[in-house]
Order: C-alpha cells, then structure tokens, then sequence
C-alpha cells in the first residue's frame, strides 16, 4: 500500500487468551479456530467446506540494504497457505516469499478458490517493481505476482501483477508517475481472476491468458485539515515543509489546508449481481470514517455503495447477500502507529443492496483482522492477529 508507515510498533498479543473473553453485552458469540499463524490474511471456504488462510509469513534472514529508499529489508520464504478444518490446521503450501520491510511483512495476502482443487494466491510487494531483482531466487520472482496452487501444494508463478504497474502505471495521473505496486486481493472469475493492487490503487481484471487489463482506478481524496490538526498528525512538515511561505502563511492565519490522500483500495468481492465490490483503507493519516466500498461494474465509473468506513481490510459477502467489511482499526492507524499498540478492529454488516451499517463487534477479540469469510450458514470467519508473526488467528463469529 502507498502512503502508509511501517508497522514495525506493533508488537505481538496472546489472541487466544483474549478472544476467548466475552465482551460485556456483546451479542455475537466468538470462538478460536486456530491460533499461533504468522501473519494471517485473506480466508477463503474451500469446495471441501475447509477454512484457508494465506499466511504473509515471518520474512527471513536474508537482509538487504541497497535497495534505495526501503531501508533495511528483510527476505525468506516462510509464506504460507493453511487449512483448518475438525479443529486442526495444517500449512498446505509453503515456501512462499515473506518480505520485512521497517517491520511490516508483505507476503500471501490473498486466496481464492477456481475449482475443488485449484486456488488463486496473490502475494505483496510494497515496492517499485525493479527493487525484486537484488532479492534471492523464489523471492523476488514471485513477489507480487498471481499465483496457481493446489491443494496438494504445488504452486507456479502464473501472472506478474507487480510488472503492470511498471509498464503501464494506471494511476500515473495522480501518483505524479511514482510506480509503486502492492497487489493486496483477489477473487476468482470465470475465465480469470479480478486483482486489487493497492499500491496502484487500480482493479485489475486478468485473463486465463494472463493478460492484463484495467477494470478501475480510485483517485486520491482531498482532506482539510488546520495546521494543528496536522501538526498533531506528525504530518505537518511531510505536507508542506515547516519553512515553506506555505506552510508560515497557514499556521498564521489559521486556514484550512487541502492534503491528498491515496485510495489505496485492498480487497475486491464479487457481488450477487455479479458486479465487482472494493474497498478502501485510506492512505496516511489514515481517517476515521473516510473509506468507503465501490461498486463497480466494467465499463462503469465507480459509484459509492457504503461510506463512513475506516481501515477496510477485505470483505465478503453472506448467503443473503449481506455485506460484511473487516477493518483492520476501528480508529486511525496513525494512534497504532505512535502507540505501540496493536489495532482493535471492527467487522461492519452493509444490508443487501446497501444501507446503514451495523458494527457486529469492535473489541479486543477481533485484533488487527486481516481477512473475513462466510459460510452458507452465515458464521463470519475472521483471520486476527494479521501484523503479529506467530501471534494471529482465526475465530468464528455467530450473530
């Protein structure tokens, strides 16, 4: 994702401790499914009625320090896919690539099954494409990219996703022509997959030819803020500079100043009526109830299907079509940040066809989610823990 910090404070919990508590007048019933996963995001409900997870893994011990801009820059292939099912869970494939980066992890984010046997897997960059060829072999060639995998644990490199971005930068227009690619989601088609890269900030549709092609891209956004209320940010100085006749001009008159944001769009859904759902996180300094899910259809400029969001993380839809969001922090990552605290979450209900949201939960059961699933009997699965190496899990939630 562009515009966002490093989450290198945010420092692992005992989920299975604190999930277990109940929450005092807290309607939805929460159960642990599996615990101890490293880095769990994006589920998906298997044809054989399992939970898969895609683990973004522990990175590694290769690190690197020439890469311009990205600091030090830890690499390993501890990515991995997990399935749970009769209260066991057991990493099917493995050996994918798990990249640190000022503590982050950028791995598997995402999987979506094709068949009985066969998934999608799309895996993070967080990087200008290029920066992949100092990182060793099975990393590097496969850092976001589209991956085909079994269930068997066999898995090939099938689409560079991570290369579109170089090549044809959908978002040029108003990334000033930065290349920075972050694919973050995707759900299977009919004849292909529809991809999120987040860093792009664009919807990707790729054919079984593994051609690429533009569904959408989200523009920035343009929010007002005081010079206090940035300064409060830490954002003050990054937005104009502290000795800019701009900035001097703005403190002293007190004026609203327009600051853009970056979409940064991280999960797609396919709806009922077959349209593509995608939702936002917002880039730094990261607003609370400024996100929002689009609904796009191809050939369509997106239209606003539910606002006054915060962080959304992925999403999914219920047997009745009921919209469910995951929101990694219910308040601005921006206090998760300078906090060194992990995020308490939220997973919102949007009714079908839309309407006013309803929070289901917001509290310490659901830490950090990285990834929701619902099953044909309505029970919401949620990977938690996603920034904690060996600290995630996921739960069942029962309205």
């Amino acid at each position: 994702m562009r515009n966002q910090r490093g989450v290198a404070t945010i420092m692992a919990v005992v989920l299975a401790l604190v999930l277990a508590v109940p929450a005092t007048g807290q309607e939805a019933l929460v159960e642990v499914m599996a615990t101890g996963l490293d880095s769990p995001r994006g589920l998906a409900i298997g044809p054989d009625g399992a939970l898969y997870v895609a683990e973004a893994g522990t990175a590694g011990d290769t690190c690197l320090t020439d890469i311009p801009g990205r600091g030090r820059l830890c690499v390993g292939a501890s990515g991995a896919v997990t399935r749970i099912a009769e209260g066991q869970a057991e990493r099917i494939v493995e050996g994918l690539p798990s990249i640190s980066s000022a503590g982050e992890i950028h791995g598997p984010s995402d999987i979506s099954f094709v068949d009985q046997e066969r998934f999608y897997i799309i895996t993070n960059l967080a990087s200008h494409p290029d920066d992949r060829a100092a990182m060793p072999a099975g990393i590097g060639d496969m850092a976001g990219w589209l991956l085909d995998a079994a269930t068997d644990g066999v898995f090939e490199p099938l689409v560079d996703v991570a290369a579109f971005e170089a090549t044809d930068n959908p978002d040029a227009e108003y990334s000033g022509g930065e290349v920075f690619s972050n694919p973050h989601s995707v759900a299977a088609l009919d004849g292909g997959a529809a991809v999120v890269d987040a860093g792009g900030n664009a919807l990707l549709k790729v054919d079984e030819a593994g051609g690429i092609s533009v569904l959408a891209v989200l523009p920035p956004m343009v929010l007002e803020y005081t010079p206090a209320e940035l300064a409060a940010l830490g954002e003050a100085e990054e937005t104009w500079g502290s000795d800019s006749p701009q900035g001097e001009q703005a403190a002293a008159d007190d004026e609203l100043i327009e600051v853009p944001v970056q979409a940064v769009p991280t999960s797609v859904a396919i709806g009922p009526d077959g349209a593509y759902y995608v939702g936002q996180l917002v880039g730094g300094p990261y607003p609370v109830g400024e996100a929002s899910v689009w609904r796009i259809e191809e050939g369509l400029e997106p239209e606003a299907y539910a606002t006054g969001l915060s962080n959304i993380i992925d999403l999914a839809f219920g047997p009745d079509g009921t919209l469910y969001v995951a929101e990694i922090s219910a308040d601005s990552l921006m206090d998760v940040f300078e906090g060194d605290s992990a995020p308490t979450g939220a997973i919102v209900a949007i009714p079908p066809g839309g309407g006013e949201a309803e929070t289901i939960i917001s509290d310490r059961r659901v830490v950090a989610p990285g990834g929701i699933a619902v099953a044909q009997d309505g029970s919401i699965y949620v990977s938690t823990g996603t920034l904690a190496p060996g600290g995630g899990a996921v739960v069942r939630i029962r309205r």
